[in-house]
């Protein structure tokens, strides 16, 4: 089984990385509808933008303090208004960065969404994660039955280096089918990928300390 965190490949998860990976804990069944490459792009495009929220909201956040600093030294504060100049001019760097990067991971998105598309059910196709199974555009098929050729996870650092990782996407195997569960192509996709990893849950573990040997 490969195993990618943040799109690189690596050899499978350790036992404590993968205690780490979070899941919703959602009641069966789950629903979700696979979107079309329109609207899975067009979704993409929609959580970007945060980050230059967030990004924008901090500067404003310190300039308002620094300019009440200012207003507080009754209009001094000499070294108050250089130390602005400065932050004012890092931030212009600090904000080309961010814009590129962002620009390379929407190209990115969009070389990879072909083969997503390609992997993925049907425009439209109903999927049913259930206890006993997945249900692909009316299709019932037990867990038991799939393989597992891939995983993507993505791994969030936190206060004090503590890691959480999410299942991105799932490569699954039916017979002579391959099925991509990709939260990003399907209405509902958290909901679902993450039920379709825990019911699998004991046999990924086994196959990610494969990996790792």
């Amino acid at each position: 089984m490969r195993t990618y965190v943040n799109g690189k490949e690596t050899a499978g998860l350790s036992s404590r990385h993968e205690a780490q990976v979070r899941l919703r804990g959602e009641s069966s069944p789950v629903e979700a509808i696979v979107l079309s490459a329109e609207d899975a792009d067009l979704r993409w495009a929609r959580r970007r933008p945060v980050a230059l929220i967030l990004f924008g909201a901090i500067i404003l956040l310190v300039l308002g303090v620094g300019v009440a600093g200012v207003a507080m030294s009754g209009g001094g504060g000499r070294d108050v208004r250089i130390a602005l100049w400065v932050f004012a001019l890092a931030c212009i760097p600090a904000a080309a960065i961010l814009l590129f990067n962002l620009r390379l991971r929407r190209r990115r998105w969009r070389e990879g969404l072909v083969e997503r598309v390609a992997l993925a059910p049907p425009t439209g196709a109903k999927l049913v994660a259930n206890e006993t199974g997945l249900v692909v555009d009316h299709c019932a098929h037990p867990w038991d039955a799939f393989a597992v050729d891939a995983i993507w996870f993505i791994r969030v650092t936190g206060a004090n280096d503590a890691n959480s990782f999410f299942v991105e996407r799932m490569l699954v195997r039916i017979d002579d089918r391959t099925i991509l569960l990709d939260a990003l192509m399907l209405d509902g996709g958290r909901r679902l990928v993450d039920a379709a990893y825990a019911s699998m849950r004991e046999r990924i573990r086994a196959a990610l300390r494969v990996g790792r040997n």
